[in-house]
């Protein structure tokens, strides 16, 4: 379909986003030669048959982006953009960097994006309010594991497998969950830290089949029938993220907080060739360095550059979706101790003072390692204006009594490690003497 120059501009967000008559599209790639966005529906099955068409080709706005406007688009509609690079570089298909989701054909990596609305789901939530700072009590999971995994066939639990334990949790006394990530990632089964397209849920979580999400689709409703509230359709469940909203949505109801876990300190482990790495497809540098990434590596994927104005906008804007269009109440930020260490506090500080402008409840955490406690909690400029810090300290002085109670009845175990590390840190500033359970 021909993409118009009509509709778009400077103010038109990033990614896709539906419009009246159609969707617009945007997309950032600064050294590109051409970007185009495929929208053809018969192309799904065999994207590698497209070839580069000057109507289809997005208008550069001259800020570094690419936009366009493809009218008849719409909700579930796939797309992707095709990208050319620099003399040196090279051309070919990726993925929007802003997706909301992917489709499940072909499978991933080669999977197009979906067109999906910004909010579409029926919320109950409204009044909600998340736990005072002082009662959160944290249940940690990890949405595939955590209802029980099957083996004969081999499946992940998904998105509504946790709706069905959320009367458990309620009644364990916890009063958040926090879920181990959850963004589209490299491979079906892993803990989430490899992640690649960080604005679409893992596709692993997901219900693809019409009968089990019919069960679910009764289970939720059950659920929101014991809380007085109006039911759920088949059709409001289609959709990958709209399953993730309706678990937000059944916790809150049951009064849990939910916190997302981001990792923005490195991103991947094995890039596809249409994932982020060298998104605008400019040659490979002897340092490494792409569009998104510095060059520098962490985990065995490649630390974000957030020297970068765009590619910090970009990681502020992911933290910023999932609290307005998944009402989560909180992130855990993971290795900031890595984003401190690789020039990134300035990245941290604009990255707290937005959410905290958003949402000033929304709880923000960060997994710190390094030697000063109070830094990552220490309110802006002078600190990195955290709301939380989680450390080593409890955990290895845990070991540390296991391993000298282990010598035998006759062993020496001293508890006085163990007592440090329950005492607030060393300069924590006063104002932040607050207690959560990790």
């Amino acid at each position: 379909m021909p993409v118009l120059n009509q509709n778009v501009g400077r103010q038109t967000p990033m990614g896709a986003t539906i419009v009246t008559g159609g969707t617009t599209f945007r997309t950032w790639a600064p050294t590109a030669q051409d970007v185009y966005v495929v929208t053809d529906p018969s192309a799904t099955s065999s994207w590698s048959q497209w070839k580069p068409d000057p109507a289809d080709r997005m208008t550069p706005l001259d800020d570094d982006t690419w936009a366009g406007f493809v009218p008849g688009i719409g909700d579930g509609d796939p797309y992707l953009f095709w990208i050319r690079g620099p003399v040196g570089g090279t051309a070919g298909f990726k993925r929007d960097p802003y997706a909301r989701e992917l489709a499940v054909q072909p499978p991933f990596p080669n999977c197009p994006c979906l067109v999906r609305p910004a909010h579409s789901f029926p919320w109950h939530d409204a009044g909600w309010l998340p736990p005072a700072f002082h009662d959160v009590i944290i249940y940690q999971l990890h949405v595939g594991v955590f209802w029980g995994i099957s083996l004969s066939p081999l499946r992940y639990g998904t998105f509504l497998d946790v709706v069905g334990r959320i009367p458990y949790l309620r009644d364990l006394g916890v009063t958040a969950i926090q879920l181990l990530p959850i963004q589209e990632y490299d491979g079906d089964f892993g803990l989430g830290y490899a992640g690649l397209d960080y604005f679409s849920p893992e596709m692993a979580y997901q219900i693809e089949d019409s009968s089990v999400l019919g069960q679910r689709l009764a289970t939720v409703n059950t659920l929101l029938a014991q809380q007085g509230q109006p039911p759920v359709t088949y059709a409001d469940l289609v959709s990958g993220p709209n399953q993730l909203r309706c678990l937000i949505d059944l916790c809150h109801l049951n009064g849990l907080a939910v916190i997302f876990d981001l990792v923005f300190n490195h991103a991947g482990g094995g890039f596809d060739d249409r994932s982020l790495w060298f998104y605008d497809r400019q040659p490979y540098g002897d340092d490494r360095r792409s569009l998104y990434f510095s060059g520098a590596e962490w985990a065995g994927g490649k630390v974000f550059d957030y020297s970068s104005p765009a590619v910090r906008q970009f990681l502020i804007d992911n933290s910023h979706f999932w609290i307005n269009e998944y009402h989560v109440d909180g992130i855990r930020y993971d290795e900031v101790t890595v984003i401190h260490e690789k020039g990134g506090d300035g990245f941290c500080r604009d990255l707290t003072g937005t959410i905290r402008y958003v949402n000033g409840r929304a709880l923000q955490i960060a997994e710190y390692w390094g030697w000063d406690r109070a830094f990552p909690v220490t309110s802006t400029p002078g600190g990195l204006g955290f709301d939380a810090a989680l450390a080593d300290g409890v955990r290895i002085a845990l070991r540390t009594v296991l391993a000298e109670a282990s010598a035998g009845a006759d062993a020496h175990v001293s508890l006085n490690r163990l007592r440090d590390a329950l005492y607030k840190p060393v300069a924590f500033p006063r104002c932040l003497v607050r207690r959560a359970t990790h």
